[in-house]
């Protein structure tokens, strides 16, 4: 589906970095996801995205990473990022289709731990409020609830997330078909 403020870019006028993007993601999941298709006029700004990321993830286990991440994509209220993070947690086995539903209504009543619901409480607040956020507040946020990450590390998780959802917004980019059909979503 066309992008609405950006040209998609035709497959046999991509460059060969991002038909390489494409080819990978397409054997990966499945489908080559419409933030892809946009990033296609950019595809080094992909692959150096791609590298935060994998650095951000390395130091977090990948239930942690998809629980912050999807706090955060509700704090934004990007749909496009909470069904991709939400189809992450299922693919992941970690959760089931009821629980992952449960946690993207409510994390707070969806059985979590309770570090788990203080980690994602503080992701949403990072997310929303990140000028209020104290190293005091974070380092015993990160005490009260045995947290091992760094409360630094937590603030660079959500500024690469805030990244690529607010040009998902900027772009209007719809989300994926593979996570919702054109008749039931819109960016």
């Amino acid at each position: 589906s066309p992008m609405a403020y950006i040209r998609e870019i035709p497959l046999d006028e991509l460059s060969d970095k991002a038909r390489e993007l494409y080819v990978k993601n397409q054997a990966q999941l499945g489908h080559v996801p419409n933030y892809l298709k946009a990033f296609a006029h950019r595809p080094e700004v992909f692959s150096a995205w791609g590298q935060l990321l994998g650095a951000i993830r390395g130091n977090m286990t990948p239930r942690r990473y998809e629980l912050v991440t999807l706090a955060a994509a509700g704090a934004l209220r990007s749909t496009y990022c909470m069904l991709a993070h939400s189809a992450a947690l299922l693919r992941s086995q970690l959760f089931t289709e009821d629980e992952v539903s449960a946690i993207a209504r409510d994390y707070r009543t969806a059985g979590l731990t309770r570090a788990e619901v203080a980690m994602m409480a503080f992701a949403e607040k990072v997310t929303r409020e990140a000028h209020t956020v104290t190293a005091a507040r974070s380092i015993r946020a990160s005490r009260d609830h045995r947290a091992p990450t760094k409360p630094r590390w937590k603030r660079s998780v959500r500024a690469d997330d805030c990244f690529v959802c607010r040009l998902c917004a900027v772009w209007c980019s719809r989300p994926t078909d593979a996570f919702c059909p054109s008749s039931r979503c819109s960016a």
